[in-house]
């Protein structure tokens, strides 16, 4: 009876040092990019890529090798699925920088919400940015009155459904900037009311959200406003 208790208590142990190595692995993941300010980083690497001085980092064999046991991205961007916004690409990132979310429209649904939520609570990303882009075609289908066939209707549905797009005037086509805007921002909405993201910001430390537009013309990565609804 002796024996088994002790093995019990043994076992007891060992799960307990299991489990307070795992969160001090996953403490020191989170530790990983404080003091980093991870706007300039993207920013500086979006203007490398415009000036055609890419340095294309974290794209050799040890970097392959090194993220092969785990990641630890510097900030979630959720862009649009169009080829023309190639997230790593613009921003001069590599493997294991970016944790890339993409859709068309850059919408926000349950899965997309959920593949946020993991970055923030078990990857430790301090940063989210919201990445619209000029010439959306989601967003033209949209303000032109388009239905779309089979799931596309879901995603301009979607769209149709923002708050901030049916502030927009009609024709819609006509506000075009302002329908592009309008989508990032409820994007950033969603994101920043979002319960588990404001209770991971409480507990651990503010989740910034920032709106962010790619330019497909210059190839310019814009922050925009947080305060402001869309140009006028």
């Amino acid at each position: 009876m002796k024996s088994a208790l002790r093995l019990t208590a043994n076992a007891v142990i060992i799960i307990l040092l299991s489990v307070a190595a795992i969160f001090a692995d996953e403490h020191a993941k989170k530790s990983k990019h404080e003091g980093v300010n991870v706007l300039k980083v993207l920013l500086d690497g979006n203007q490398r890529f415009v000036d055609g001085t890419a340095t294309h980092p974290h794209q050799d064999r040890k970097t392959i090798l090194e993220t092969s046991k785990g990641q630890n991205p510097i900030a979630v961007i959720i862009a649009c699925s169009d080829s023309r916004v190639p997230v790593e690409t613009l921003f001069d990132a590599g493997v294991g920088d970016i944790f890339v979310i993409r859709t068309a429209g850059n919408i926000i649904g349950n899965y997309e919400m959920g593949s946020i939520q993991y970055a923030v609570e078990h990857l430790g990303v301090k940063f989210v940015g919201v990445l619209g882009h000029t010439d959306c075609g989601a967003i033209k289908a949209f303000a032109h009155g388009h239905e779309g066939e089979g799931n596309i209707k879901d995603i301009i549905k979607h769209i149709r459904d923002e708050e901030e797009e049916q502030e927009i005037p009609e024709p819609k086509h006509e506000h075009m900037e302002r329908c592009i805007y309008a989508n990032i921002f409820h994007g950033m909405k969603q994101i920043k009311n979002d319960p588990m993201i404001q209770r991971i910001s409480k507990e651990h430390g503010e989740v910034q959200v920032l709106p962010m537009i790619y330019n497909v013309e210059t190839g310019s990565v814009n922050v925009l406003d947080p305060d402001m609804k869309a140009p006028h």
